[in-house]
Parts: C-alpha cells; sequence; structure tokens
C-alpha cells in the first residue's frame, strides 16, 4: 500500500475534528470534486484523447457480460490513464490521480468502475491511492460473491481484518487522530454494503435468521446433490488397501488433484508463465503438489494450504484470474482455503471431495474450453469447481 495523499475541499470535509476519533458520516450522495470534474471535460475536449477514450467505452458496451473481454477493456483504460497523466500533467498533476481515476472510470461504461468511483467516494479521508483503493475492490468482491454463505464470509472478514491492520500501520502518523475502530468500521460499511445479516422493515431478527438458516440448509442440500452428480467425473482413490492421512505425505511426497473430467492438475517449467492446467491423464510426478498446512496439525475443513509443484513454484491467482505456478515464495496470493462443498467440518479424508477458495474470495475451477487452464472462478461451487486429493 502506497502512503496517503490528499489535498483540496474534498479531503478536508472528510478529516474528523481533531481528537474526535471519529469520520464524518457516510455520504451516499458524494461525487467528484468540481476541479476534477473540469479537468477531466478539458482533457476530453481533446480529439486525440476523446477518440480515444470513445473506443474505451465501446469496448466495455461491445463486452457486455463477457469477463474475458471486459478484462481487455480495463487494460486498454490503465494504459489510456497512465499516458494521459503523463502527457496532460499540466493539467491533471496538481490533482490526487486517484480521484482524476475515478472520474475517467464513472464514464467509461464500466459497471465495475462506476462502483468504484462511489467506493472511491465513500472512503475518502481513508483510502486515497490507487493501489490501495484496487486492493480495496478484491476484499469488496469477496463479500460480493460470498453472499449469506457463512464460510466464504469469514474469509472475507479475514481479509477485511488483514487489509485494515496494513493499511493502519503503514499510515500511523495520517491516521493519528482517527480511532483504528472507526476506519474499520467504514471499510465494513463500504465492503459489504448491501449484505445485512438482519431484514429491515417489518421482517423481524427471527425472522431473518430463519431465513439465513433456511437458506444455508438448501444450500448443503444442492451441494450434496451435486457431488453426488458430478462423482463419475472424477477421479477415485485405491480402494485396495488403507491409505494414510494427507499428512504422512502431503508436504514430502505430495498429492495429486483430480479435477472435473478425470484430468489432473499438472505445471510444467517448460511452458511460459509455468500455467497450472488440468491436463494429465493420470497421477505420475509431473502431477505431485507439495501442500503445507498453515493451520498446522490434521488437514480440517477450512484450513488455510499452500500448493507447490514439482518444479519449486508456488501456485498463485494472478490479477487476470488464471493460475501460475510461478512463485518463488508463499505470499498473500499463494494461500488457498481448503472447503468442504457441504460445509462440514471435521478432517479432510483421501479421496474426498474439495473446493478451494483463493484469497481473492473466488473458487478455483477448471476451463475446459480453454485446454484445461485452472482460474479463480466468480460462480458459486458447482462440479467443475470440485477436486478430489488422490495419494
Amino acid at each position: 500500500m502506497a502512503a496517503l495523499v490528499c489535498s483540496g475541499a474534498a479531503c478536508a470535509q472528510n478529516n474528523p475534528v481533531a481528537g474526535s476519533g471519529k469520520l464524518p458520516e457516510l455520504d451516499p450522495f458524494a461525487g467528484p470534486p468540481q476541479n476534477v470534474v473540469d479537468a477531466v471535460a478539458t482533457m476530453l475536449s481533446n480529439r486525440a484523447e476523446s477518440g480515444f477514450f470513445d473506443g474505451i467505452k465501446a469496448c466495455f458496451k461491445n463486452a457486455g457480460l463477457n469477463e474475458l473481454a471486459q478484462i481487455d477493456c480495463r487494460r486498454r483504460f490503465d494504459r489510456f490513464f497512465a499516458e494521459v497523466r503523463e502527457k496532460r500533467r499540466d493539467l491533471l498533476g496538481p490533482l490526487p490521480p486517484l480521484e482524476v481515476f475515478a472520474r475517467l472510470a464513472a464514464l467509461s461504461g464500466d459497471s465495475q468502475g462506476v462502483r468504484f468511483s462511489k467506493d472511491v467516494y465513500a472512503l475518502r479521508g481513508v483510502i486515497n491511492d490507487l493501489e490501495t483503493a484496487r486492493e480495496f475492490e478484491e476484499v469488496k468482491t469477496c463479500f460480493q460473491q460470498a453472499g449469506p454463505q457463512p464460510a466464504i464470509r469469514q474469509i472475507c472478514r479475514q481479509n477485511l481484518d488483514r487489509f485494515h491492520a496494513e493499511l493502519v500501520r503503514e499510515n500511523a502518523l495520517l491516521f493519528r487522530d482517527l480511532e483504528p475502530e472507526a476506519i474499520r468500521k467504514r471499510l465494513f460499511a463500504v465492503a459489504d454494503e448491501g449484505n445485512a445479516i438482519f431484514g429491515v422493515g417489518e421482517t423481524t431478527a427471527f425472522d431473518s435468521l430463519r431465513k439465513i438458516r433456511k437458506a444455508q440448509q438448501e444450500e448443503k442440500e444442492a451441494a450434496a446433490r451435486a457431488m453426488a452428480t458430478a462423482q463419475r467425473y472424477y477421479c477415485r482413490p485405491s480402494a485396495s488397501r488403507r491409505v494414510a492421512p494427507h499428512e504422512a505425505v502431503m508436504a514430502s511426497d505430495g498429492v495429486c488433484l483430480c479435477a472435473y473430467g478425470g484430468r489432473f492438475l499438472g505445471s510444467t517449467p517448460a511452458e511460459k508463465g509455468r500455467p497450472v492446467k488440468a491436463v494429465c491423464g493420470q497421477c505420475g510426478a509431473a502431477g505431485r503438489f507439495k501442500i503445507a498446512d498453515l493451520n498446522r496439525g490434521s488437514l480440517m475443513h477450512g484450513d488455510w494450504i499452500t500448493l507447490e509443484a514439482i518444479h519449486g513454484g508456488y501456485v498463485s491467482v494472478h490479477r487476470n484470474g488464471f493460475v501460475y505456478a510461478d512463485r518463488q515464495q508463499a505470499g498473500k496470493f499463494e494461500k488457498f482455503r481448503v472447503v468442504r462443498p457441504s460445509n462440514r467440518p471435521g478432517q479432510i479424508q483421501p479421496g474426498e471431495m474439495v473446493t478451494l477458495i483463493s484469497p481473492r474470495g473466488v473458487y478455483l475451477t477448471t476451463n475446459l474450453a480453454g485446454g484445461g487452464a485452472l482460474r479463480g472462478s466468480k460462480n458459486l461451487p458447482q462440479p467443475h469447481e470440485y477436486f478430489v486429493l488422490v495419494r
């Protein structure tokens, strides 16, 4: 995270009263500062820059709901922003880069950009640089995709706590008039927007809890049906002898991960970027991954793990959503949570179906249409998101 950089009226109105320890009330109607609106309008009045930006808007319009096309449009947008910041330093230089980025994102036609800009305005005085704002968006995405699922929401809260702790630590001087809990409450209010635990209006807390529990039970039953349907598409462990617990070999010899279609995950250093793909026909040396259980002890439902490929690279989910085994060390995005689709607690047994959740809050899935490439999916767990740990 970069240090906070803030200036102008937009920042002044969000700063706490000295010694109060609190932020102003959250303003749902907050918008861009007038000087940013005017500067962006002046910049886009240039024919060359407006033409390029119109192309970006057309890109988002044509992309529709196609995620890969949207990612390509966002790359074009990022390049445009970097270029205009450099070319128009006379106009944009004195302005906070994050405010300019948010204004352009809101005008780009990207629905994600509109949400991003609203979050920027809601978190003034807490987040004021682009890098940190993007990290926060990953935390918010986790909450959006979790819905009412308690296990996934717990991961999201842990991600928010880590983000908050790092933000406060790196900006201790700038936050000297704020209580850490006030910052956390503001972050949580924006990250979990629209996902209140209890109902509103005439709905009582009891009714809300009953609905949540009913939804959880239906989710478990749906997961059980999906697993029963998917069982024939996955590998089965050998039943000829009793197998030892995973802990006996997972950190030394490693285990194989069987994906949908009976294909094993693998990664080779001969392929550029060392992508992880479900292309191996059997559980051989090339498809083994060493597992380190970060919770220590037995491998349990909900434990965090790291996966190390046979060539020594740690498995990681990149920003584009695809998975590579190209990290020399296990950092923030090289950790995965092992969760049963049924959400049943207890020790994970050999041959059991599990899902893998990345720190970004998304399930790993195999893209069969894309050569078996492993990627982070934004969908709820279905058969394509299941894996079987095989000895």
